[in-house]
């Protein structure tokens, strides 16, 4: 699942229609629709705005559930309620909440650094790949590069013996003695 399905998927579940949610992100349904789409990537800014509109970031961002989501579970605390859907006003969070979600942001872009190392070692590994894949093409090159003068110096060779013009002796004259 990506980024936009996970997206899609958290809109549906609050409920609110694409132009919905760009209003209470204050942008262009246009603009939202390129997250939902995959086609762009949101900025920390408009990431922070879904944690406060209730999105665990470290799923949206991975597809696996935050550790401290468990924690709440097991400790639930209210949650930001959303004004009615005709309201305008984006709910306004305690400071409490505010500072338990920027915990969680901080908690998450911990994990994710972790979750980087991973990637890269998973990077380098298919770069290491790619150059071994490069050096056998250049192998193969250089292979086909030498059958192609061997073919050519064959031709070449055949070539010249047909033009070589062969000598015709004369017989020899048989005496008779």
């Amino acid at each position: 699942m990506s980024f936009g399905s996970r997206l899609k998927a958290f809109r549906e579940e609050i409920p609110l229609k694409q132009d919905e949610m760009a209003e209470k992100l204050k942008m262009k349904v246009d603009r939202y629709r390129t997250y939902e789409q995959d086609t762009r990537e949101p900025k920390f800014e408009v990431l922070s705005q879904f944690v406060v509109l209730g999105a665990d970031l470290h799923w949206l961002l991975t597809g696996n559930p935050s550790p401290s989501i468990t924690t709440k579970l097991e400790n639930p605390s209210p949650s930001p309620q959303l004004p009615p859907s005709g309201s305008k006003d984006p709910p306004v969070p305690s400071t409490e909440l505010l500072k338990q979600q920027i915990e969680l942001l901080k908690q998450q872009i911990e994990l994710l650094k972790k979750d980087n190392g991973h990637l890269k070692a998973q990077l380098a590994s298919q770069q290491e790949q790619i150059k071994d894949l490069r050096e056998l093409t250049v192998a193969q090159k250089d292979h086909s590069d030498t059958q192609k003068e061997v073919i050519r110096l064959l031709k070449e060779q055949q070539a010249a013996h047909r033009s070589t013009p062969t000598k015709q002796y004369a017989p020899v004259a048989q005496s008779h003695s």
